[in-house]
């Protein structure tokens, strides 16, 4: 892991809304279990709010719109922009990445990400963090699995989706039934 990675981990290890990838410099904001249409692509408001408000608490500034940095270490920090309606948002994801910036997604989008590195370059750490990343942030896999039939990490998805189902389903009844939404 990188020292960059370590920083965000070591920063919200403790909190209950973000999750730092252990593999990838990603970091997702969970709102809640009751999804809407637009979950997997956009951040809400109060996500967007949540993650400023932690990291200027912590040294950051919002240069821009899209992009938070660390005054004293230069870390930025991406948000994506929307994709268009109707498409995958895991290509803007892949589109915009890089080891230069930590990159602020939903947790659908993070989710989408692992399952297509899993099927690329078949680490099985991947799955793990898949359900890591599922335990803290529960995602919508209908509408995940929904919006991948035609990429070619499909089939990984497919194989996977059962078992991520039924432990996410699990993971919601012990963690997050009264979890309160951020919006």
């Amino acid at each position: 892991m990188t020292a960059f990675r370590q920083y965000y981990r070591g920063l919200f290890e403790n909190d209950e809304y973000i999750i730092v990838s252990n593999f990838f410099n990603l970091i997702s904001i969970f709102d809640d279990t009751f999804y809407s249409r637009n979950d997997y692509d956009l951040l809400n408001p109060s996500q967007r709010n949540y993650l400023i408000q932690k990291l200027t608490a912590q040294k950051h500034s919002q240069i821009s719109g899209k992009q938070i940095q660390h005054n004293d270490l230069g870390h930025q920090l991406r948000f994506l922009s929307s994709s268009q309606l109707g498409t995958n948002s895991l290509d803007k994801l892949k589109e915009s990445y890089s080891q230069v910036a930590m990159f602020i997604t939903t947790p659908g989008q993070h989710f989408l990400f692992l399952v297509e590195k899993l099927y690329i370059e078949q680490n099985q750490d991947y799955l793990t963090e898949i359900r890591r990343l599922i335990r803290h942030q529960p995602v919508n896999l209908p509408q995940l699995k929904d919006v991948s039939v035609s990429e070619s990490y499909y089939p990984t998805l497919q194989k996977i989706y059962t078992d991520l189902n039924n432990y996410q389903n699990e993971m919601i009844s012990q963690f997050h039934k009264h979890k309160k939404p951020l919006s």
